[in-house]
C-alpha cells in the first residue's frame, strides 16, 4: 500500500483574497459619486487597485491617496479596437501618469488582428513602457484571448512578458471564458516576475484558490461577496492553497 505525502499547503488569509482583487469602477452606470464610494471601499477593504475611466484618474488618486490600493486606467479607453500608433499612446500614457495613474493598460488582440503584427505590439509597448517609467508609472498588458489560437497567445504573451510590463491580463472581452489551460500557458510563458490576470469574474473563493495554484495573481468578481465567503471560512478553518497535480 502506498504511503500518504503531507504536504504543507500555503494558508491564505482574507487580507490575501482582498489584496488579490480589483475594483472594476469603469461602467457606464458609474457616476461621480457611485465612484467615490467605490474608492473609499476599496482603500478601506485593502484591494489591490480601482480599475476606472481616464476622466476618474484624478479623482481616484485623491481618495486613494495613502492606501496600498493602486489607480488603473486604460490607453484608448473609449475605442480599444483601433492600431494605435506608439507614439500617441506613449504620450497618453505620459497624461494619465502625471494626472494620478499608477498603472496604465494598454489593449492588445492577435487573434482579432488578421495583419498579425505583433512588431507593432512590441513597438507599443516599449513606447509606453519608456514614457511612463521614469516617472514611476507601470504598465499592464491586457490580451484578449478572442479567436486566438495558443500558438498566438504564447508567443504574443512571451513576447509583452519581456518588454517591461508589471502584469498581464488575460481573457476575452466578449464574455467567452478564457479556460485554465490557456492561463496556465500565459503563466509558463510569463517570468516570475511580473504577475498574471484573468480577466473572467470569479464565482468563489473555491474557484480563486484554484487559480492562484495555477500562478494567477489578480482577479475580478463579486468583491463583497467573495470577502465575505473568505471570512466566514477562516472561522471554520484555515484557507490553504490546493496543490496542482494533487488536489486538482
Amino acid at each position: 500500500m502506498r504511503a500518504r505525502v503531507l504536504l504543507d499547503r500555503e494558508v491564505v488569509s482574507r487580507e490575501t483574497v482582498a489584496g488579490a482583487l480589483e475594483h472594476r469602477l469603469f461602467g457606464p452606470e458609474v457616476d461621480r459619486g457611485r465612484f467615490q464610494r467605490g474608492c473609499d471601499y476599496a482603500a478601506d477593504a485593502g484591494l489591490a487597485a480601482v480599475v476606472c475611466r481616464p476622466e476618474h484618474v484624478s479623482i481616484a488618486a485623491r481618495r486613494l491617496l495613502g492606501s496600498s490600493t493602486a489607480t488603473v486606467t486604460t490607453l484608448g479607453f473609449h475605442d480599444t479596437t483601433r492600431l494605435q500608433d506608439p507614439a500617441d499612446l506613449a504620450a497618453e500614457a505620459l497624461e494619465l501618469v502625471a494626472a494620478g495613474a499608477s498603472e496604465v493598460a494598454l489593449v492588445v488582440a492577435p487573434g482579432l488582428d488578421r495583419q498579425g503584427c505583433l512588431h507593432l505590439v512590441q513597438e507599443q509597448v516599449e513606447a509606453v513602457v519608456d514614457a511612463v517609467a521614469p516617472a514611476g508609472g507601470k504598465v499592464r498588458v491586457m490580451l484578449n484571448t478572442t479567436d486566438t489560437s495558443k500558438e498566438q497567445m504564447t508567443e504574443c504573451t512571451a513576447l509583452v512578458g519581456g518588454l517591461g510590463p508589471s502584469l498581464v491580463q488575460g481573457g476575452s472581452f466578449r464574455g467567452d471564458r478564457a479556460t485554465f489551460s490557456q492561463i496556465e500557458a500565459m503563466r509558463h510563458c510569463l517570468p516570475d516576475r511580473v504577475l498574471l490576470k484573468w480577466t473572467q469574474p470569479l464565482r468563489s473563493v473555491e474557484m480563486m484558490l484554484v487559480s492562484m495554484a495555477l500562478g494567477v495573481d489578480r482577479f475580478n468578481g463579486d468583491i463583497p461577496a467573495l470577502l465575505e465567503s473568505a471570512k466566514r471560512s477562516t472561522r471554520i478553518a484555515p484557507l490553504k492553497l490546493p496543490v496542482h497535480g494533487v488536489d486538482f
